[in-house]
C-alpha cells in the first residue's frame, strides 16, 4: 500500500502541474519506504530530490501565476517560501546527521501538500484555466 494514493481527485486540469504534483507524491512514497530501514544516503538522497523537485514546481506555478496576473501570487508564494524553506532547513539537518526522516515529518508534508493543492491550487489552477492556460 502507497504512502500517498494519488487519485483523479487531486487532478487540476493543468498539464504540468498535475505532473509535477504527482511525481511529488511518487517522491514522498519512495521517502516513505526508507523509513526504518537505516539507509541514511537514500533518505538524504530523496529529500534532497524532493527539494529539487519543490523548487522546480513551485517556480512553474509562480511564474504561471505571473503570466495570467493571478492575483493572489504573493500569499501564495509565500506560502510556497515557507514549506520550501521548512524542507531546506530540514535537509541541512539531516545532511549533518541531526535529523532523521521520520513517520511524522512525512506526514506532515503529506498533510501540507493536500492542504496547499485542495485550498491555494485548486483556486490558482481555477484561475488559470479561465485565462485559457491548460
Amino acid at each position: 500500500m502507497s504512502f500517498i494514493d494519488w487519485t483523479e481527485n487531486e487532478r487540476l486540469n493543468i498539464g504540468i502541474i498535475d505532473e509535477q504534483h504527482k511525481d511529488a507524491a511518487e517522491l514522498l512514497n519512495e521517502l516513505h519506504e526508507t523509513l526504518g530501514s537505516n539507509r541514511t544516503f537514500l533518505e538524504k538522497n530523496l529529500v534532497k530530490r524532493m527539494l529539487k523537485h519543490f523548487r522546480e514546481h513551485f517556480d512553474t506555478e509562480e511564474r504561471l501565476m505571473k503570466e495570467s496576473k493571478f492575483p493572489f501570487f504573493i500569499s501564495h508564494k509565500m506560502e510556497h517560501d515557507r514549506f520550501y524553506n521548512k524542507i531546506d532547513t530540514f535537509y541541512r539537518k539531516l545532511e549533518q546527521d541531526e535529523e532523521r526522516v521520520t513517520l511524522e515529518l512525512l506526514n506532515s508534508i503529506k498533510t501540507w501538500l493536500f492542504n496547499h493543492l485542495e485550498i491555494n491550487d485548486k483556486k490558482c489552477t481555477k484561475f488559470f484555466v479561465e485565462k485559457g492556460m491548460s
